[in-house]
């Protein structure tokens, strides 16, 4: 996979925090770094925070009382996004030690993969997730989705046929690692806790820093506001869909293209029988599309 694009955004987000947040702007004694868009290119993202001084060869928090925003993106597309989030989480724990800080936004490939929009994740992604058990774990997964399907395939499009040839592609789809990497992004996962305990703006001195933008139709009244309603949207979202798992609308390992596929045809199925129950958290999730959280 080439990896120019993410280089190519890594060190235009470099050049463009030594044009706009130079040191000393946010106040006589702070010095501001702020890197975007590492997307899981590693080699790039150390070297960068080497050449501006902020950790040592190990890599290590050197930076001193330095500031270091990283306004989002880190995953995807990359072949080292797992060593990318393993290097700022070590850097957020070194840094206040000495007098720094390191602040690390939600992009919204972060957005996306909380909420099972996987398009992005490359085969190296996955790879670095998995353990002698990721076969075993794949198994026993695919009985798990046979099992699933069992109750719903009488009135659902079935994406896997029952033979060897839908098998195949199902484990093609599900490569090794794919299982334990969606465990550790679910809310209580290594990544997915960290993540979620992340805004999306951020101001430092009189510098603001957020992915992409904001959007001025969404008529907030402050920053904390901002980012309130991303929290909110985020875990309104994590709510619906352990709901509709637990009510076995969906199976726990889907993904969202998947999910919202067998959310509609659940939909369709009980509104020709004429059924009340279990309604709301399909209505929700026809109603927030993850992909608009992600915008």
């Amino acid at each position: 996979m080439k990896t120019g694009k993410p280089v190519l955004i890594l060190w235009t987000a470099y050049l463009l925090t030594l044009l706009l947040v130079p040191a000393g702007h946010a106040s006589a004694q702070m010095r501001v770094v702020a890197v975007g868009d590492s997307h899981g290119a590693y080699p790039e993202l150390v070297a960068i925070l080497q050449r501006v001084g902020l950790i040592d060869g190990q890599p290590q928090w050197i930076g001193g009382s330095s500031i270091l925003v990283q306004t989002g993106d880190v995953i995807d597309r990359g072949r080292q996004s797992r060593e990318c989030l393993d290097l700022l989480m070590d850097l957020e724990r070194q840094a206040p030690k000495q007098g720094g800080r390191v602040i690390p936004l939600l992009g919204n490939h972060e957005v996306m993969n909380l909420t099972g929009d996987l398009r992005y994740v490359v085969a190296e992604d996955y790879q670095a997730f998995a353990t002698e058990q990721s076969e075993k774990r794949r198994e026993e997964a695919y009985r798990d989705y046979r099992n699933f399907l069992t109750t719903h395939s009488a009135h659902h499009h079935v994406a896997y046929s029952d033979d060897e040839a839908g098998r195949q592609k199902w484990m093609a789809d599900h490569p090794p690692g794919f299982f334990e990497r969606h465990d550790a992004f679910e809310a209580q996962g290594l990544y997915g806790r960290w993540l979620r305990s992340h805004d999306a703006v951020a101001q430092v001195g009189d510098a603001l820093f957020v992915h992409g933008g904001l959007n001025p139709a969404m008529g907030f009244q402050s920053l904390k506001e901002v980012n309130e309603r991303v929290h909110s949207e985020i875990a309104r979202f994590d709510s619906i869909w352990q709901s509709l798992c637990d009510k076995k609308i969906i199976w726990r390992y889907m993904k969202q293209e998947e999910a919202l596929r067998q959310v509609q045809e659940e939909w369709m199925w009980i509104q020709q029988r004429g059924q009340v129950e279990d309604r709301e958290a399909m209505q929700q999730m026809r109603e927030l599309r993850a992909s608009e959280l992600a915008d």
